[in-house]
């Protein structure tokens, strides 16, 4: 499965975050909010409007196609867009030279502004970040 997220970065190569009004890509710009401070682009299983995703409560017409859909996108969730979340954190650790905590931390997906189908997104990426005991926590220092 393919997925990315794409950060807003400051202007002139000082690599500090800025968080946007994140919204969901299909190759193309679908027009869903997701609450989270980062875009969010994968193949999901849109429906044929191009106005939402599958989500387990999405009602449908389809035969029996709806619980594939759901499963996909719910499978994109899990792996692909929370390694990438996890894969632009990182990053962000790395390549801050002026790093400021709150800049940084900002960036991080959080369960209480993102919209309620987004959590499962922001719980993979915590457990994951706890699993795999992955070394991406910051501090700043000023001495």
């Amino acid at each position: 499965p393919f997925g990315s997220v794409a950060a807003k970065l400051e202007p002139e190569g000082s690599c500090s975050p800025l968080p946007v009004e994140g919204e969901v890509f299909c190759f193309l710009p679908l027009s869903l909010p997701t609450g989270l401070p980062f875009h969010v682009n994968a193949f999901f299983a849109v429906s044929s409007n191009r106005r939402g995703l599958w989500w387990p409560n999405t009602k449908s017409d389809k035969d029996g196609g709806k619980d594939m859909d759901v499963n996909w996108n719910q499978a994109l969730f899990k792996d692909a867009l929370t390694n990438a979340t996890l894969v632009m954190i990182e990053r962000l650790a790395l390549s801050s030279r002026d790093f400021e905590a709150r800049k940084y931390y900002r960036m991080w997906p959080c369960t209480e502004s993102c919209l309620p189908e987004w959590k499962v997104l922001a719980r993979c990426f915590y457990n994951a970040v706890i699993s795999q005991k992955l070394e991406i926590m910051k501090v700043s220092c000023k001495g």
